[in-house]
């Protein structure tokens, strides 16, 4: 579980340095890029279960994306006293 979380937060840190370079706060701006990388890991499992894919890795780097985008809404609206 450590090696995912790890994933998790390298992924979120990759995603900040490169959308905030752009100027990209926005939480509908964060939420269609978040609804792109559900799209990616349906297609993922899709892939993975109807048409024969083994690429198993691109279904947990999907999840990683998936999961890194939807910290960043926790971290947005959070409430620092909640921890």
């Amino acid at each position: 579980m450590r090696k995912v979380y790890h994933l998790i937060e390298a992924e979120e840190d990759r995603q900040s340095k490169k959308l905030e370079k752009r100027g990209i706060f926005g939480a509908f701006t964060w939420l269609a890029f978040l609804s792109e990388e559900v799209g990616e890991l349906s297609m993922a499992l899709t892939a993975y279960f109807y048409r024969g894919s083994e690429d198993r890795k691109n279904i947990v780097r999907q999840a990683v994306q998936v999961a890194a985008l939807a910290i960043k809404f926790a971290e947005i609206y959070g409430d620092d006293d909640e921890g």
